[in-house]
C-alpha cells in the first residue's frame, strides 16, 4: 500500500514537472514573440502561443487540484513544493463542506481564531469514532453535550478539541491575560489576609481586646474564636479599613476581568467549534476507507 502510495505521488510530481516545463517553454515563446517586429504572420503565431499557454495553465491548476485532492483522501498533508498553499487550502474548504455545513451561512470565519487553526485542527487525524457512535446513540444533532455512561461523553471529546487551538494567537494572548489576572488576584489574596490581620492586631490594641469572644466546635475541636464588628473597626482604624476595602475592590475587578476573559474566550471557541466540528466530520467521511476506518467512521 505505502509502494502505491509513493508510485502516484511520484506519478503526480511528474505531470506537474511536464506541465511547469511547458509552461516555461510557452512563456518563453510569447516573450519572444512580442519583441518581435510586427508582422500578420507574428499576430498569429503571437495568438496561438497565448492559447496554448492559458490552455496548459489551466491544465497546471487542475493537476494541482487533483493532487490536493488526491492528498486530503490519503490525509498525507500539503506539498508546497508542488501544491500552491492558495490551492490546497480551497480544495482543504471543497472537502469539508457539505449539508453538515450549510447551516453555517454567514457565520463562519467570522470569529476570531484565525483560518489557520482551523486549517492545523482539520489536518490533525482526530478520531471521530466516539463522536459518531454518542450522535448514533442519542439520536441528536452532530455537536452532543451528553453520552452513554461508561463512554467518553462528546463534551469531553469537544473539550479536548478546543484545547488544541491554544497554539492560536488569539487564543494565546487571552489565556496570558488571564494567568496575569490570576496571579495579581493571588497577590491580592495575600495582601487581603496581611491587611486583614494588621487591622485585627491594631484594633484589638486600640480597643483593649476584641468586640466579642465565642467557643466553637472546629474539626473536632474546641476553639476560642474572636469577633470584631467592622464598624468600629472603621472607627478606630480608618487607615486599615481603608485598605481593607481597596484591596477587597481591586479584587472584585480582577475577578470580572477573569470572567469576561472566560466568557469571552468562551463564546468564541463556541463558535469556532460549530464551524470545525461539522467540517472535520464532512472531511473525515470524504477519505478513503482505509483512513475512514483508521479514524473510527467504519469498522474493519
Amino acid at each position: 500500500m505505502e509502494e502505491d502510495l509513493r508510485r502516484a505521488v511520484g506519478d503526480y510530481r511528474q505531470r506537474l514537472a511536464d506541465l511547469r516545463q511547458e509552461m516555461a517553454r510557452l512563456e518563453g515563446l510569447v516573450a519572444d514573440l512580442e519583441a518581435a517586429p510586427a508582422s500578420r504572420s507574428a499576430a498569429r503565431d503571437l495568438r496561438r502561443a497565448r492559447k496554448q499557454l492559458e490552455r496548459t495553465r489551466s491544465r497546471l491548476d487542475a493537476e494541482a487540484r487533483d493532487y490536493a485532492l488526491f492528498r486530503l483522501r490519503e490525509a498525507i498533508g500539503p506539498d508546497p513544493e508542488w501544491i500552491p498553499r492558495e490551492v490546497f487550502d480551497w480544495t482543504l474548504m471543497e472537502m469539508s463542506s457539505g449539508p453538515l455545513t450549510r447551516r453555517l451561512g454567514r457565520e463562519a470565519r467570522a470569529g476570531q481564531i484565525a483560518f489557520e487553526t482551523l486549517r492545523e485542527l482539520l489536518l490533525a487525524d482526530l478520531p471521530v469514532g466516539q463522536l459518531v457512535e454518542n450522535e448514533r446513540a442519542e439520536h441528536r444533532s452532530t455537536i452532543l453535550f451528553q453520552a452513554e455512561e461508561g463512554k467518553a461523553g462528546t463534551k469531553t471529546v469537544l473539550r479536548r478539541w478546543a484545547a488544541m487551538t491554544q497554539s492560536d494567537d488569539y487564543v494565546a494572548d487571552i489565556l496570558a491575560r488571564a494567568q496575569e489576572a490570576r496571579r495579581r488576584f493571588s497577590e491580592l489574596v495575600q495582601r487581603w489576609s496581611e491587611a486583614l490581620e494588621t487591622a485585627r492586631i491594631n484594633y484589638e490594641l486600640k480597643n483593649r481586646g476584641s468586640d466579642q469572644l465565642t467557643f466553637e466546635t472546629r474539626d473536632g475541636h474546641l476553639a476560642l474564636v474572636a469577633a470584631n464588628e467592622w464598624a468600629n473597626i472603621a472607627r478606630l482604624c480608618p487607615e486599615e479599613a481603608s485598605d481593607l476595602v481597596a484591596c477587597f475592590e481591586e479584587m472584585a475587578e480582577v475577578r470580572s476581568t477573569l470572567a469576561a476573559l472566560r466568557d469571552e474566550l468562551n463564546a468564541e471557541l463556541r463558535a469556532f467549534m460549530r464551524e470545525f466540528v461539522p467540517r472535520y466530520l464532512t472531511y473525515a467521511s470524504r477519505q478513503t476507507k482505509e483512513r475512514r476506518r483508521a479514524l473510527g467512521l467504519e469498522r474493519a
